[in-house]
């Protein structure tokens, strides 16, 4: 939803490839896996778009460290790196589950910037939260702004829906449909803090 404001974000869509015609100033790329192969025909033809989409954004590149693939293609284009693992420029550290929900502490080339309470639920979630928290510093948002937000955010619709309990068992929708991504989601399930 465009609020007028001066950024407008989009999820740019690799499946058919109109990633690649997006005029952006900016990225952030989570991962880069098997996926979209009618469009692609290999994985080195997916992994070849990738590169030519970095290859042209002009602005921040930021790139998740913890997908291997990604982590090359960000080392290859320059890119600002996040993530869990060490030697991410922007880290999420000390991940603290509770109640359907994670707090971490942030930092930024070895120095703490601040603490995250994230309304979610998923390790994978944080992750996504630490490449939007080194999209926001790279083009100056205030931590403070950050945290703010990200601390109201309620998700997107699909994502760990719950829809209902029922006699014990809950309900959950999300569009997860990938084996990485369905396992995060069972991860998620599990390690959420409930109790």
């Amino acid at each position: 939803q465009w609020t007028g404001g001066e950024w407008l974000v989009v999820e740019a869509d690799e499946s058919d490839g109109t990633h690649l015609e997006l005029p952006l100033y900016g990225t952030v790329l989570t991962n880069v896996e098997v996926d979209h192969l009618d469009h692609y025909g290999s994985f080195e033809s997916i992994v070849d778009g990738f590169d030519r989409y970095l290859g042209q954004i002009e602005g921040p590149k930021i790139v998740c460290f913890d997908d291997p693939v990604a982590r090359r293609l960000a080392a290859k284009h320059d890119a600002v790196t996040f993530g869990l693992g060490d030697g991410a420029e922007v880290r999420a550290v000390d991940l603290r589950a509770a109640k359907g929900a994670f707090t971490f502490d942030v930092v930024r080339r070895g120095e703490a910037v601040g603490t995250i309470a994230l309304p979610m639920r998923g390790v994978h979630n944080v992750v996504n939260a630490t490449g939007a928290i080194a999209m926001a510093l790279e083009i100056g948002i205030d931590f403070e702004h950050i945290r703010h937000a990200l601390e109201r955010f309620g998700g997107v619709a699909r994502r760990f829906d719950v829809r209902g309990v029922d006699r014990g068992a809950t309900f959950v929708d999300d569009y997860a449909h990938l084996p990485s991504e369905i396992a995060a989601v069972l991860a998620a399930a599990r390690d959420s803090g409930d109790g």
